[in-house]
């Protein structure tokens, strides 16, 4: 798993390679690889929305202030945080 954390990680890295990880039954909902995954500018928008609706509140909240993370995705990941907050 720490191998495949890695690869989630790394930058620059191909959109194909990184919905690949998402996708894998083995991996692809660990939830440090998720976290991994939404942290690398290179991975789909797409993959990057399905990922937030995957993800705990907690780690949402985390996410929230990440500032690598996209301006659009950062909105959605607020307003999935307020709903799961019952805001």
């Amino acid at each position: 798993q720490e191998d495949v954390i890695r690869m989630a990680a790394r930058r620059p890295m191909t959109a194909e390679a990184l919905t690949a990880i998402f996708k894998s039954r083995r991996f692809g909902t660990a939830k440090p690889i998720m976290l991994a995954l939404l942290q690398n500018p290179f991975l789909p928008y797409q993959v990057g929305l399905g990922l937030v609706f995957l993800m705990p509140r907690q780690d949402l909240k985390v996410l929230k202030g990440v500032q690598s993370l996209s301006p659009t995705l950062k909105q959605y990941i607020r307003r999935r945080f307020e709903h799961l907050s019952g805001c």
